[in-house]
C-alpha cells in the first residue's frame, strides 16, 4: 500500500479544491441574498423529471457559489401548494406554463420576470398535422379520427378545443374516437407520419426541428390550422423581492448561454435562452382564453 508524505497530502487537496470550487457555495451569512424557487412540474413536458432537478441544481449552485445566495428548488406535482407557499413568502421566484399563470395570478402579489426562446423567439405557433393523402381538408373532417398530442399539453388542447367549437364540432374528447397522449414532441408528429394516428397538435418549434432531421416529415405532413404565436410559460418574482437581487438573478439567466454549463442546462430543455416578459406578452394567450370561455357559453 502505499503513503504519501504530508507536502504530497497538501498539494493533492489544493488540486481538489480547484477542480470543485466553482460548484461550493460561499459560507451563509445572515445577510446573504435568499432565492427560494418554485417549479410546475407541468414545465419540464418534453425533459425527463431527473434531468430537469439535476440541471436546475446546477443553475441554483451557481448562484450561491458566485453571487452568495441561499438558493433552493422545489417542484411541485399540485399547483395549489406553490401557490400557497408563495403567498406565504416560502418562496420568491415560480415558474409555470402560461395558462396555470392566468389562473393563479390574482392575490400571487406576483412581477412576472421572464421566459424562454425556442426557435430564436418567445412565442410559439400551434400546428394542426395530417397527412396528404389522409383526405382531411379542415376541421369538419376530424371527426371520429385518432388524435396523438404531447402529455400534459394544456394550451395544445385548449387551442383544438377551441377550433372545434369554432367550426360547431364537440369538444376534443367527444371529437376524436382516441386520443394519444406521448410523452415527446418528435413521438406525436411520427405518431401521424407512420399511421399509427390520423391528426396531431404540435408546435411550429417540433415541426421544423423534425423537418430538419427527416424532411420526408414536410413532404407527407400538411398543416390544416396554425394558432397565434403565444407565450408557453412564464417565470415571475415576488411583488416585493428585493430589486438589487432581482437584477442579479435576471442577469445571471440571460447569460446563462454565454457559460459551459449554462448552455447545457439550455440544451437540456431545449431553449436558446431566456428573455424578459410582460403582461402585454400574454395577451394572445388571454385572447385564446377568452375565445373558448365565449364559445363554451354559446353551445
Amino acid at each position: 500500500m502505499r503513503y504519501f508524505d504530508i507536502k504530497t497530502l497538501k498539494f493533492l487537496m489544493i488540486i481538489i479544491s480547484l477542480i470543485f470550487l466553482p460548484t461550493i457555495a460561499r459560507p451563509e451569512k445572515p445577510n446573504n441574498p435568499r432565492l427560494f424557487i418554485g417549479y410546475s412540474s407541468k414545465t419540464f413536458l418534453d425533459v425527463d423529471m431527473k434531468d430537469a432537478v439535476a440541471a436546475l441544481d446546477v443553475w441554483v449552485n451557481e448562484l450561491s457559489a458566485k453571487e452568495g445566495f441561499i438558493a433552493q428548488n422545489k417542484i411541485y406535482e399540485d399547483l395549489s401548494l406553490l401557490v400557497k407557499d408563495f403567498q406565504q413568502g416560502n418562496l420568491d421566484f415560480g415558474i409555470v406554463k402560461s395558462l396555470d399563470y392566468l389562473k393563479i395570478r390574482k392575490g400571487l402579489h406576483s412581477e412576472l420576470a421572464m421566459t424562454y426562446m425556442k426557435g430564436g423567439k418567445k412565442t410559439i405557433r400551434y400546428y394542426i398535422l395530417v397527412r396528404y393523402d389522409s383526405g382531411i381538408t379542415g376541421i369538419h373532417g376530424l371527426r371520429n379520427k385518432r388524435l396523438s398530442m404531447r402529455r400534459g399539453d394544456d394550451m395544445g388542447l385548449l387551442f383544438m378545443n377551441t377550433l372545434l367549437l369554432k367550426n360547431r364540432q364537440p369538444e376534443a374528447d367527444k371529437s376524436f374516437s382516441y386520443i394519444d397522449n406521448k410523452i415527446r414532441s418528435s413521438q406525436v408528429i411520427l405518431s401521424v407520419f407512420f399511421g399509427q394516428s390520423d391528426v396531431c397538435i404540435t408546435t411550429d418549434v417540433a415541426y421544423r426541428t423534425m423537418i430538419e432531421l427527416n424532411p420526408q416529415v414536410k413532404e407527407n405532413l400538411k398543416i390544416i390550422s396554425s394558432s397565434d404565436e403565444l407565450v408557453e410559460g412564464v417565470n415571475f418574482f415576488r411583488k416585493d423581492y428585493d430589486e438589487h437581487n432581482k437584477k442579479i438573478v435576471l442577469d445571471r439567466s440571460q447569460t446563462l448561454k454565454d457559460t459551459a454549463r449554462g448552455k447545457q442546462i439550455l440544451l437540456l430543455f431545449k431553449i436558446d435562452k431566456v428573455a424578459l416578459v410582460g403582461e402585454k406578452d400574454l395577451d394572445t394567450v388571454k385572447s385564446l382564453v377568452s375565445e373558448y370561455e365565449m364559445l363554451r357559453k354559446k353551445k
